[in-house]
């Protein structure tokens, strides 16, 4: 029967059978798709294109206005035989941030799919605006997690200190962070004040709702020009760990073997609009040379009265609040008749949010002839952005008196620089005292050898002096420490200044040291509920525990709501005398 078909024919019947038995492929899917399509501005989403049956390539991504590129791309391909048949997928993911807030669009995209030009969908997201943030600033992110951006002022002059702080906050479990990228603070002069290497996590209520913050960033900026600037956002990766739910309840017992998954979330802080006013014309000073702060000059010369070459120096101090690196020496007119060298600088930064310090210059000057000079008033005019006016600072006249050099000469070449320079190292002093001569006959062993052996023997005796001492101390100390926590504490209460938000820190800190001592404890925090539980352990007056609670709870807020002095020293009155009745019911 075979014989009866042409081979050309047999060759065609044969694929056609071929094609019933061997299951095809089938033809290949695009799909472009976002892990989200609702979120807050902050939140950032993962855009995915995905080929079924057949292997996707990309370049990149194209009309992403409207969104920051965080990563991407990543890829990945699987190939599957289920029951002969043949599956396969390739995806690129990228993780991107939505810059505002409103209804933006991800385009289509066009990619190749085995040698083919497919196009994907459009994709529309809606991005709900930030809330709205206490004490200047927003918040960027969830409900449960998110990056609250506070700043000190939004309106502010040129050269003004700008202090901006980032702190997370979290109602999930966190495994870990880490920084994605830093602003990009264009227009800024930049100091930063805190950066952790780890998170100091504490409780805190907002609207009723109990979070756990910690501050990621905190920076100093000094605006540079004047206008609308802006702070970019700052991104984090956040690792959230999610328990895993079982439902037999024999295993939830065992859940500490089973800790869930690690996710990985993007979040950003939302940008914030900073307006930078110039610095006034009117009422502008002819020797202003753009110095924004509080300053105060002082300093003098070492010596008034010298003798011809003989090198005085004079000290010019800038000290006070503003950005002292960038800050300018001001002009110091010198008598032509005095050799003057280039000043020594040094400075010295002050603790705390507020930048500021003291520069010191050193001028070295060589008086080359005889006679009375007269080194003019030094002024530092500045702008003072708090009152908005232009004041001056003014140190001297400053008066030298040179007198003539043993043997009448008037004028003297003197020492060159160089010569100045290297002084130091080139003079070798001799010794001008008579020598002292040991007598014929007289014995060795004299008081600077006897001295000598009683050093050797304490030498040699000092580490079991020192045990004997550490012994001692450990035996002693911890009753010491009990008896004194409250002198400790109050110490530390009445030393607490600067800032509002410093002083209730250091109250907390007054309290936190208080119980240490008291419990026999090393460097435990608390928080305000376990200090409640601790009072009523041991017996506290419920008058006492109220003030002492209210204080602390007055501390924690203290960081994010303006306090006035008045109430400082309220709370720093109601906290000693709490602290001292808590102290006495304690003891007996």
């Amino acid at each position: 029967m075979l014989s009866t078909f042409r081979p050309y024919q047999l060759v065609i019947i044969a694929g056609l059978l071929l094609s019933a038995v061997v299951p095809g492929r089938a033809a290949p899917k695009v799909v472009a798709q976002v892990s989200d399509k609702r979120v807050v501005e902050g939140q950032s989403i993962t855009f995915e294109i995905r080929s079924e049956n057949g292997r996707i390539q990309i370049a990149t991504l194209l009309g992403l206005k409207d969104f920051e590129l965080l990563s991407g791309p990543s890829s990945s391909h699987s190939v599957q035989v289920i029951n002969g048949a043949v599956t396969s997928s390739s995806s690129y993911r990228w993780t991107l941030m939505p810059k505002r807030s409103g209804r933006l669009e991800i385009p289509a995209q066009t990619v190749t799919v085995d040698g083919r030009r497919v196009r994907t969908e459009l994709i529309s997201i809606q991005v709900e605006p930030a809330g709205a943030a206490t004490g200047g600033g927003a918040q960027g992110g969830t409900s449960s997690l998110f990056i609250l951006t506070q700043v000190d002022r939004e309106e502010l002059y040129r050269g003004e200190q700008l202090t901006v702080t980032w702190t997370l906050y979290t109602k999930v479990n966190i495994s870990g962070w880490e920084v994605v990228s830093l602003p990009n603070l264009t227009g800024f002069w930049t100091e930063e004040l805190f950066a952790p290497s780890k998170l100091q996590l504490r409780e805190e209520l907002i609207e009723g709702q109990r979070y756990y913050s910690a501050v990621v960033r905190r920076l100093a900026l000094f605006p540079t020009r004047s206008g609308a600037l802006e702070v970019d956002p700052l991104v984090l990766k956040i690792g959230v760990q999610s328990r895993r739910r079982r439902r037999d309840p024999f295993f939830d017992d065992f859940s500490f073997l089973s800790p869930g998954r690690v996710e990985n979330k993007v979040l950003a802080s939302p940008a914030l609009k900073i307006h930078v006013k110039p610095i006034p014309t009117s009422g502008r000073p002819a020797d202003y040379r753009g110095v924004v702060g509080d300053f105060t000059l002082s300093g003098g010369l070492d010596y008034q009265e010298v003798e011809q070459d003989q090198a005085v120096t004079l000290t010019v101090i800038i000290s006070g609040r503003g950005n002292t690196k960038t800050l300018e020496a001001p002009p110091v007119r010198f008598p032509s008749s005095l050799e003057v060298f280039d000043p020594k600088v040094s400075a010295e930064p002050s603790l705390g949010d507020v930048v500021g310090g003291s520069k010191t210059l050193e001028y070295v000057i060589i008086p080359r002839l005889a006679g009375e000079f007269t080194i003019p008033p030094i002024r530092l005019t500045y702008f003072e952005p708090r009152d908005g006016q232009f004041l001056t600072s003014t140190i001297g006249p400053f008066h030298l008196k040179v007198a003539p050099r043993p043997g009448g000469v008037v004028s003297t070449t003197g020492f060159s620089r160089q010569e100045v320079a290297i002084l130091g190292k080139d003079i070798r002093f001799r010794k001008s005292t008579r020598p002292r001569w040991l007598k014929t006959g007289q014995g060795w062993y004299t008081p600077g050898i006897l001295l000598l052996n009683v050093a050797t023997m304490f030498f040699f005796a000092a580490p079991w002096l020192g045990q004997r001492v550490r012994v001692l101390a450990t035996s002693v100390g911890p009753g010491l420490a009990v008896r004194r926590a409250y002198v400790a504490a109050q110490a530390m209460i009445e030393k607490a200044s600067g800032e509002p938000a410093q002083i209730y820190g250091q109250f907390s800190r007054a309290v936190t040291l208080y119980l240490n001592r008291r419990l026999g404890r090393n460097d435990q925090e608390y928080t305000v509920d376990e200090v409640a539980a601790l009072l009523d352990r041991n017996g506290a007056p419920a008058e006492q525990k109220t003030r002492l609670l209210e204080v602390l709870q007055q501390s924690a807020a203290a960081r994010f709501a303006p306090v006035v002095l008045g109430n400082v020293e309220t709370d720093r009155a109601a906290l000693l005398a709490a602290l001292k009745e808590l102290d006495r019911q304690w003891v007996a």
